[in-house]
């Protein structure tokens, strides 16, 4: 997936959104979050569960901030996802509260 605009895979204003074994792989964004990006005061959860090979970021690209995740006054929850790069590389928080 590629984003013109914030997000390549999926953007996140004033909601809140639950995943759960869910891989992204090589998305992009010409702004910020290769992935995800989130604003508003919006909640993502990460889950792994019953396919934690599944639950990953990887390959994920912004010309901005967070490679695979941005957010800004949100929420971001969960554990057992992996990150490549690392998710303290990876993952761009600002004003906002991170698990990760």
């Amino acid at each position: 997936n590629a984003g013109k605009a914030a997000g390549g895979a999926i953007w996140l204003n004033v909601a809140q959104a639950e995943i759960t074994d869910t891989t992204f792989i090589n998305n992009t964004s010409e702004k910020d979050g290769g992935a995800v990006y989130a604003k508003g005061n919006s909640k993502l959860t990460l889950n792994a569960s019953t396919a934690p090979q599944k639950a990953k970021f990887e390959g994920n690209t912004a010309t901005g901030k967070g490679s695979a995740i941005y957010l800004t006054a949100s929420t971001l929850d969960g554990s057992g996802y992996t990150f490549t790069p690392a998710a303290s590389e990876s993952i761009v928080a600002e004003s906002s509260t991170s698990s990760y």
